[in-house]
């Protein structure tokens, strides 16, 4: 197995196709996708939603009166979920699942310098941070290169940190930290705080942290030197 996969990648090296390369075509085909079924999936509620609203809403005939009020209470439901229920599960799967894809987008580079660089930490190393924080310190302070830790994009990514933990770990309840609240408040057209304390996507989140992810993982990418790429 291994030797067929080293036949494989000596010939993709002959054909001029760096890791590089790969990691970025890998990067971009994931955001490529996960953009297209945000904006497939929230089209057709908008569409249903469309429909369902120039559907005359008139009482049949004959019905009990907690008949009629079931008869409204269900179009209803209907109109809630496909105007916010549906959409808001759409964006916030699709928020956590974006930044899984850069976790794991960083932590493979950091494979990268253990592999290639021949240095003698890995992300595996026991360390107190995790994720793209631990990733973060491997490439930043094992592998020495200039990490972008200092752009708007690695702040904002930080935030979503924030939001991705508070959706996976059951903190919807909790008080809101500080910063995470001060994110919500410079985004409102983006996010929107809940009654009690929920953080709602707003239309167009999905799309501007994908863009947040495009850009920083390329400049992540264009720091590294190609021998701890190759």
């Amino acid at each position: 197995m291994a030797t067929k996969k080293s036949g494989v990648v000596k010939r993709l090296r002959e054909a001029g196709i760096t890791n590089r390369l790969m990691r970025r075509v890998t990067m971009k085909m994931q955001l490529d996708e996960l953009e297209g079924y945000v904006e497939t999936v929230e089209r057709a509620f908008k569409e249903q939603l469309e429909r369902e609203e120039n559907q005359p809403k008139e009482t049949p005939l004959g019905l009990a009166e907690d008949e009629v009020d079931a008869f409204y209470h269900e179009h209803s439901n209907i109109y809630h979920s496909l105007n916010h229920a549906f959409p808001s599960l759409v964006r916030q799967t699709a928020f956590i699942h974006l930044y899984c894809i850069l976790e794991k987008g960083l932590i493979i580079l950091c494979d990268c310098t253990h592999k290639y660089g021949g240095l003698h930490e890995s992300h595996t190393a026991n360390r107190k941070d995790r994720g793209i924080f631990k990733a973060k310190a491997c490439l930043k302070e094992v592998a020495g290169i200039r990490f972008p830790d200092q752009c708007t994009e690695w702040v904002e990514i930080c935030r979503m940190n924030e939001l991705r933990n508070r959706y996976t770990h059951g903190g919807q309840t909790r008080e809101i930290p500080k910063k995470l609240l001060a994110y919500a408040e410079n985004n409102k057209k983006l996010i929107q705080i809940g009654m009690s304390k929920q953080i709602i996507l707003k239309p167009g989140y999905c799309r501007h942290v994908i863009g947040v992810v495009r850009h920083f993982y390329e400049a992540v990418l264009t720091a590294m030197p190609d021998r701890l790429l190759e």
